[in-house]
């Protein structure tokens, strides 16, 4: 297992500033890292400052497994992808 962090950047817009990031999902299977950012509706009056904003998500030490992975993370008008090797 991978004994070091893997930070990922990530710079993200908005459709209107409704919603905020709240987390994202990480999925792995056969070689492949699916990453899925999760964002929440604000309620009631309650507005984001600006559409545009950056995260830097973080996979923590151990969490994969040795070997070459594609690490795609989805957009809901594009996604980027890359490959990674965890040794």
């Amino acid at each position: 297992m991978s004994a070091i962090e893997y930070p990922i950047g990530m710079t993200y817009t908005l459709p209107d500033n409704k919603r905020q990031l709240s987390g994202a999902h990480l999925y792995e299977r056969e070689g492949e890292i699916v990453i899925v950012a999760d964002f929440e509706r604000l309620d009631g009056g309650l507005l984001a400052r600006t559409r545009e904003d950056s995260a830097l998500l973080t996979v923590p030490p151990g969490a994969l497994r040795p070997g070459a992975y594609r690490v795609i993370v989805v957009g809901e008008r594009a996604s980027r992808e890359w490959t990674l090797r965890v040794r």
